[in-house]
């Protein structure tokens, strides 16, 4: 677009916003925006217009089509620049997320990816809920394919990678992983943040309601739970505040149980509970081969 050409073009655009003639002035901004898509000011403008009309689906469709030709043309921080102003507005677009998502991990940055499908997930409802779980089991299985432990088959960084990513995820100050010895009746921790080797009984805490009924428990109160074994925090003098426990089981066995322990700033919930859950389930083989290397 000749320099006199956009800046009428513009002037134009600016006078039907001052008279509140939307309509015009968004066919406007896309003719600017399909010369010059770096115009911060016709972009920002272009999507309050689409909120004043409370057209969320067209909002939608308008930031993926410019973060698509933005993507396709080679200029990714650009593209993700965008669809993080289009996930401000509308923050659990299975679209956005997708596109953004796919973005960070054609720059090799995974954790990313499945962070952005994480917190989108975490603001959704169904169908979205659903799409954005499944999107994000795919995220998080690509992230494991590219960890170095995993690549060195060193299944004891593994669990440390899955216990910190969890942690991380969750926004929790420790996650512990414990594994069952039915025989001696015990759980032991094989992971935790923070503390050395713990070993409780089979059937006390958390930790061992888990394992024995499969059941999963969030408690924000732990200490006015009966379930709750305060000797650890006696013996650590850590101070259990909340608590999300989950089992890991492989094939039908149960083989230990994954905690994370204190939600920083708030309270766990029941998508801090299936986060952990889907950790859980992707660690449980690891753990495996982990306890057959402990017995060689």
């Amino acid at each position: 677009m000749p320099f006199f050409k956009k800046k009428n073009a513009i002037e134009n655009f600016k006078k039907l916003l001052s008279k509140k003639n939307y309509s015009d002035a968004f066919k406007i901004a896309i003719t600017i925006l399909e010369k010059d898509p770096d115009n911060p000011f016709v972009l920002d403008e272009a999507i309050n217009i689409l909120k004043q009309l409370h057209r969320k689906d067209s909002l939608e469709n308008f930031i993926l089509s410019i973060a698509e030709k933005k993507f396709k043309d080679g200029y990714y921080d650009k593209a993700i620049a965008i669809l993080k102003k289009g996930l401000k507005e509308v923050p659990s677009s299975y679209s956005l997320i997708k596109l953004l998502s796919s973005i960070y991990e054609k720059k090799d940055l995974y954790y990313e990816a499945l962070n952005c499908v994480y917190q989108g997930w975490k603001k959704a409802k169904e169908p979205e809920k659903s799409k954005l779980k499944k999107l994000m089991i795919e995220k998080l299985t690509k992230l494991l394919e590219t960890a170095e432990e995993l690549k060195k088959h060193d299944t004891e960084k593994l669990l440390i990678y899955f216990s910190n990513l969890a942690r991380k995820l969750l926004n929790v100050d420790r996650c512990t992983i414990y594994i069952a010895d039915p025989e001696k009746k015990i759980l032991w921790t094989k992971i935790a943040h923070g503390i050395d080797k713990i070993i409780i009984p089979i059937d006390k805490g958390f930790a061992g309601y888990v394992y024995r009924t499969g059941e999963s428990i969030i408690s924000n109160d732990p200490y006015n739970d009966r379930r709750f074994f305060k000797d650890v925090d006696t013996i650590t003098g850590y101070k259990t505040r909340n608590i999300v426990t989950v089992p890991i089981i492989i094939n039908g066995r149960k083989i230990g149980v994954f905690q994370a322990l204190n939600k920083i700033g708030e309270k766990f919930n029941e998508d801090d509970l299936s986060i952990l859950t889907i950790l859980a389930l992707h660690s449980a083989p690891y753990l495996i081969e982990s306890i057959k290397e402990s017995k060689n």
